[in-house]
């Protein structure tokens, strides 16, 4: 869950859109505030689970 990989991932899936650039702004801006604002919460509650299972993140 490397941070680098989603927002690539994301970028490539928009890629074949064809958005104008100013959607293009708007989009990652939407996506960063929905997705990456919260992924600490998210990552961290993931590692504790592999913690729980014997499993070193």
């Amino acid at each position: 869950m490397d941070p680098g990989q989603i927002g690539e991932a994301f970028k490539n899936a928009l890629q074949p859109s064809g958005l104008r650039p100013n959607a293009l702004r708007l989009a990652y801006r939407y996506f960063n505030n929905k997705v990456f604002h919260g992924l600490e919460t998210v990552l961290v509650q993931a590692n504790a689970i592999l913690v729980g299972h014997g499993i070193l993140p």
